[in-house]
Formats: C-alpha cells, structure tokens, sequence
C-alpha cells in the first residue's frame, strides 16, 4: 500500500478545504453578478425599445390623421379628386403640413395617380399620371419659388397603381392601413405605404389616399439613437438597433442596409438572408419554433451576442419587429475580469496556505513524528544509547507521545539493566 508523507496530507487537506470554498464563492459571485447585469440589461433594452418605438411613430404618427381627414373632406364634397388640378394643390398643401411624409398622393380606380413628393436635395415636386391607350401619361411639375408649377416632364410610361401592392391593401381596408415594405416605382427606394379607401355615395371603391414613407429616414433614426451613445461609452454604444416586418424583410437597419440587386432588380433584403449576420441570426432565433422568450443569446461569426425583440406597436399596427442586438462581452466583459482577477487571487491564497502549512506542518509535527520514529526505532532494536529526542510540539497529542515513548525507554531500559 503506497504511503504519503504527513506534509503531503496537510497540504491535500488544506487544498481539499480552499478550492472548493474558493470556487463556491466564486461561482456564486460570477452568478449572481451576471444576474444583476442582465436585469439591468433587460431595463436597458425596454427603454431603448421604447425609444425606438417612439421615434418611429412620431416619423408617421400624423399620416393616418391626414388621410382620415381627407376622406372626410372628400365625403364633404369639400375636395374633389376629380379636378386634378386642384387636386394636385390640395396635395401640395398636405406635403408641406408633413414634413416627414415622401409622398402625399391620390389614385383612382380608372388609373390615375396624382402625388405631391419631395426629391432627395428636400424640392417638392408635382406629378399627374392618367392611363391612355398608349400608356401612362407623366406630367411632371417643379415647384417655383413664386408657388407656381412648371411642367418639367412629358413622357409616356407604364406605371398603374392598381398594380401595385398598396391596392389590395386598401381594398381590403376600413380604416388607414400599412402595406407591406416594398420598392418605390420611381426611385427604387424601400418604403412603406399608409392608405385609406375612398368609397362613393355607393359605397364601392372609388379611389386610395396614401402617405408614403421612404425607410432611409427611419435608418437615420437608428443610427442617431447609436451615435448619441457613443460619447458616453458602455453598452448601449455598441448596441444595434433593427426593424423587420412582418413578412421578414429589414426596413430599419443602422447603417441603411435594408436593399439589395435581385433577379429582377433592387429588392428588400430577408432578415434571414441579411449580410449583418447577428441581425440574421437573431432574427432565425425568434421564428424559431422552440423561442418564446424575449431576451435570449446567439452566437454570430464566433462572437456572443445578447438579443431583445419586441413587437414594433402594442396594437400589432404596423405588424413590424424591433430587435436589439449587444455584444455579450460589452455587458459581462466587466464580469469576466473581475473572475479572472479572483481567481489569480484565489490561487495566489492556495499558494500561500500551502507554504505556510508546510511551515505549520513542519514545525508542529513533522519533527515531532520524525524523533518519535527514530527513538521507537532504537528501542525495537533494543539500544539504549541515544537520550530522548529534544523535539518539543505544541500540539498536544504528540506530546503525549513523546512521553509515552519516554517512559517506555525508561521501563525498557531499567528492565534490561544487569
């Protein structure tokens, strides 16, 4: 049987006693640490949720009061969209009263289009489109300085609104509705569409008002909410923050990334297909048959991330997704260092515990046992010639040793005198 000396032991014991200890304290540490950064992550993330939220609504809060209002007016008989030139007037005014709205426009069951819009550089324009036997007929104005209109474009082209996705919307509609994100016709720009049906004395459709968001603003917003993080540090500078309808497409990306070159031209990008492969990864996680909680992990490009998603409006209108993505290490970095920091002191104390059980060890007892052994060795051998050992021990069991050895020398001893 193989045998450890008494130094090993006391050193296995201490280290039996500290490790675990050690490692119990810390794990509970690490935990209830990692616990207190998530809640706070948690209230973190509702509040920029809400923020986002916030801020796109207020981007098109006003749209389904204004199409409200102009069916109402139309049921009056105080607009006429019949008369395209007062018509066109009419939604001139209403751009001007909705600074964030790209287009106000009108179409009719027969085909015609009338939209007022702003182009990029921020100037207004007009457009009439009336379908003809040879197509769509533009007329285009530009908004003079003096407010009146010069025609700019003449042409023919093949728009028709009744073909586009907005349509079945509206006829489906009994109040403003939001189609689903698409391209716009004329600039191939992602965008979203409010819409209200205009119905006649009949009843029946007679045409669609419609406020017509383009979603590079909405980045704009993302974006901001990022940067005005970023002096200050911490996670939420390092926080991305993304919108995705319904049917999966990304309308709100920071960076703008919400388009891509199709098969048949620029179209919106799958959330599932998306090149920011957290954005995708964390969007797969919430359609995930097994995934019913809001805040959950993945794992993006060998990179840990922590992911919050919530429902765009509480009424589910416009049915969109908001989805907040963090890198894990900007909320448990802090905590992992902190780990590491009590685990080298941990060691550094198991170090040092162990030297000075080596002391203890060899003060107290090693000697001790060491002359006990040697002076039983000499009287099993029957020689007498060495005194007592002078090894003193404080502990009291020893001692009881040591004069139990002595005063079987001493019996021993006067027994074997001649």
């Amino acid at each position: 049987m193989p045998r450890i000396t008494i130094r090993f032991a006391l050193i296995a014991l201490l280290l039996a006693a500290i490790i675990p200890t050690a490692t119990g304290i810390g794990v509970s540490a690490y935990l209830n640490s990692r616990a207190t950064v998530e809640l706070l992550w948690h209230d973190l993330a509702d509040e920029m949720i809400a923020d986002a939220r916030q801020k796109v609504l207020l981007y098109v809060a006003s749209g389904a009061a204004q199409l409200r209002l102009s069916k109402q007016l139309t049921d009056e008989g105080l607009v006429n969209p019949a008369d395209h030139d007062e018509l066109l007037k009419y939604l001139h005014r209403c751009l001007l009263a909705h600074p964030n709205v790209t287009w106000c426009s009108y179409a009719d069951v027969n085909g015609a289009y009338l939209s007022a819009y702003r182009e990029p550089d921020g100037r207004l324009r007009l457009t009439n489109r009336e379908q003809e036997a040879g197509g769509t007929h533009y007329h285009d104005y530009r908004i003079e300085a003096d407010g009146s209109y010069k025609l700019i474009l003449d042409t023919l082209g093949d728009f028709d609104p009744r073909k586009r996705p907005w349509w079945p919307v509206a006829e489906h509609a009994t109040e403003p509705a939001w189609s689903e994100p698409f391209l716009f016709a004329s600039r191939r720009q992602p965008g979203v569409v409010l819409v209200e049906r205009q119905d006649g004395k009949d009843g029946k459709m007679t045409g669609v008002w419609l406020m017509e968001y383009e979603l590079s603003a909405i980045a704009k917003y993302l974006r901001d909410i990022k940067e005005s993080a970023i002096p200050g540090g911490g996670p939420q500078s390092q926080t991305d923050i993304y919108i995705v309808s319904g049917q999966g497409k990304v309308i709100g990306h920071p960076e703008g990334l919400t388009s891509r070159e199709g098969k048949n031209g620029p179209e919106l990008i799958p959330a599932r297909e998306h090149e920011d492969r957290k954005l995708a990864m964390a969007y797969a996680h919430t359609q995930s048959a097994a995934s019913h909680e809001r805040h959950f992990e993945v794992t993006a490009d060998g990179k840990r991330y922590l992911a919050v998603s919530a429902p765009f409006a509480a009424d589910g209108k416009p049915d969109w997704m908001v989805l907040i993505v963090v890198p894990a290490k900007a909320l448990l970095g802090r905590i992992y260092e902190n780990n590491r920091a009590a685990a080298c002191i941990a060691a550094l104390a198991a170090l040092v515990s162990v030297f000075i059980g080596i002391f203890i060890a060899e003060r107290t007892m090693g000697r001790a046992l060491r002359g006990i052994a040697t002076e039983l060795d000499h009287v099993g051998r029957l020689d007498f010639s060495h005194g007592g050992s002078k090894e003193k021990s404080s502990i009291r069991e020893i001692a009881a040793m040591h004069a139990a050895r002595d005063r079987m020398t001493r019996g021993l001893r006067s027994t074997s005198s001649p």
